[in-house]
């Protein structure tokens, strides 16, 4: 919409692949769904954020609010053929397991001795699965010690940051250094039913 010449954006999902699902049907459903913790948590959603806007931006207000309606009361809603061919034309879909990232994070890293974390490793597997001609920009914004259970059980090495940053010869910020000789501060664990008594106590 902005005139930048890209031909199709590549949505990469988990197991979580509602949007997988949803570009290749037209049908958005979470009636029969639970949430999969995964290996790259910020794609563990079921409900994404981003759906309404989309939908605003290609079929316009009055359509949106009548989807939108349909999913809060019945979580689920269809799209038209139509609809459908709209979103196939901008978007292509695709998902990857947590066995398929941890073996892309070591095949990344022996081919190009490079750690990318198991965000990346999904879109790259994506990438792959649907063996996309021309050229492809992946937007990686995570940074691997963020990830280190699942860099380590990749190699079959401990869960331990400065061990695997000696065996991947990566070396550690100074700031994500620092981070483990530090204190714990916030240890309190709150049930989500608490949630907004506690916010309340904090203002």
């Amino acid at each position: 919409m902005m005139g930048v010449p890209i031909s199709k954006i590549i949505l990469a999902s988990n197991s979580n692949n509602i949007l997988t699902d949803f570009v290749k049907t037209g049908d958005y459903d979470i009636r029969y769904r639970n949430l999969i913790k995964t290996s790259s948590p910020a794609m563990d959603i079921l409900k994404s954020s981003n759906i309404e806007r989309l939908l605003y931006h290609l079929y316009g207000g009055k359509r949106t609010k009548g989807l939108m309606d349909l999913f809060e009361s019945d979580k689920y809603f269809k799209l038209s053929k139509q609809e459908l061919n709209k979103i196939q034309d901008i978007f292509e879909a695709g998902f990857a397991t947590d066995d398929e990232v941890e073996s892309y994070i070591k095949y990344s890293y022996l081919d190009d001795n490079y750690v990318i974390d198991p965000h990346t490793a999904t879109a790259f597997v994506v990438k792959t699965n649907l063996k996309i001609d021309g050229n492809v920009i992946i937007a990686s914004t995570a940074e691997w010690t963020k990830f280190t259970p699942t860099i380590a059980k990749a190699f079959g090495k401990e869960d331990n940051l400065k061990d695997l940053s000696d065996f991947l010869n990566s070396k550690l910020s100074p700031h994500i250094s620092k981070l483990e000789n530090m204190p714990v501060i916030h240890t309190d664990v709150i049930e989500i039913d608490e949630i907004q008594g506690r916010v309340l106590d904090f203002v």
